[in-house]
């Protein structure tokens, strides 16, 4: 697996002060409405970090999987024409995400 390096300082120092302003609620999704963005966000910066990617990897696509299953199921039985609809337009529904890479 390809590392970066990262500055581990600077990220450190924003949680730091993000967990100050956001106090014990931070990882609330129903008292922190940002929380579902982040996690989204983190995700991407995740795979962008420890594949280098960039520098050393690019993208080639993003694939998103299933629905999650007790959602899923109702979807595919009762609105099967509604699915992939559903799965682009709503990504928190999706329980896996394919990154695809390519190395430069």
């Amino acid at each position: 697996m390809l590392k970066c390096k990262n500055t581990n300082k600077d990220t450190i120092e924003w949680y730091k002060k993000y967990y100050e302003v956001k106090g014990d609620n931070r990882n609330s999704l129903l008292r922190n409405p940002e929380v579902l963005f982040q996690t989204l966000a983190c995700d991407a910066s995740i795979i962008k970090g420890l594949f280098c990617v960039n520098s050393k990897t690019m993208i080639k696509g993003i694939f998103r999987g299933a629905i999650i299953p007790p959602i899923g199921r109702i979807i595919s039985k009762r609105f099967s024409c509604l699915y992939f609809l559903l799965q682009y337009l709503f990504p928190f529904l999706v329980g896996q995400v394919t990154y695809v890479l390519q190395k430069k």
